[in-house]
């Protein structure tokens, strides 16, 4: 397989949602510095190529709910984000990093996410262990989908599994999980 994920990175200094586009990504934390004022934080991680990840203000309300405010011990823990199509800046949905799962936490937490003034949506976050700290193959994703459609309670034909196989996206794949478990919603 060749991977074209890299060649579709987007050219800045720091992490963008469409270098998350070819699936989810799970930064380990290196260094925290204080930023300016429309960017207060950039986060270094393992492998960054000088692109530090800026959190939003959201995504750093979860980052202090979940770990405390105190920057320094955020250094060696991971978090895994993805790109969200939906998220919105001027009134238009152009795409941000929000944050799946994070390491050093027990249990899921929710926390409040704003979406426009007035408007907040929870979100939940899971926890990121040791043994899922490892970014999935394709494969394993495949595996991965299949479980969750058959967990969907959904009956698996030869058609479903030749579709999840014949993927080679995490895009394409919740496009068949999701045609899969909508077909079978009565």
């Amino acid at each position: 397989m060749i991977d074209l994920s890299k060649t579709i990175e987007a050219k800045s200094d720091q992490l963008n949602a469409d270098d998350l586009l070819g699936g989810p990504r799970i930064l380990k934390i290196t260094a925290i510095k204080a930023g300016g004022a429309d960017q207060p934080v950039a986060i270094s991680y393992e492998g960054d190529g000088g692109k530090p990840w800026k959190p939003s203000k959201g995504m750093r309300r979860v980052l202090v709910a979940a770990w405390g405010a105190d920057g320094e011990g955020y250094i060696g823990r991971s978090v895994e984000v993805y790109c969200e199509p939906a998220v919105k800046w001027a009134g238009e949905a152009v795409g941000g990093i929000r944050i799946t799962r994070m390491s050093d936490i027990k249990n899921a937490i929710v926390s409040p996410l704003t979406l426009t003034r007035g408007k907040k949506t929870p979100v939940t976050i899971r926890p990121l262990d040791a043994a899922t700290k490892k970014t999935l193959t394709i494969e394993d994703r495949q595996k991965k989908t299949l479980d969750l459609i058959y967990n969907a309670g959904v009956n698996i034909t030869q058609e479903i599994e030749n579709a999840v196989f014949a993927c080679g996206t995490p895009e394409q794949l919740k496009a068949v999980f999701e045609s899969a478990t909508t077909k079978a919603t009565p």
